[in-house]
């Protein structure tokens, strides 16, 4: 996942140049099998 965030490529794609990615979901008490941001992934 870091490299994908880092160098927008995963396996033998690429990300567009120009486009950003976003992620949502949803809060942990509404969903038990969520799982918080590594620290690292953050500021991404």
């Amino acid at each position: 996942m870091l490299q994908f965030l880092q160098y927008k490529v995963f396996g033998r794609h690429r990300v567009p140049d120009g486009w950003i990615i976003v992620t949502a979901g949803n809060p942990p008490e509404y969903n038990n099998s969520v799982r918080e941001f590594d620290i690292v992934t953050w500021d991404r």
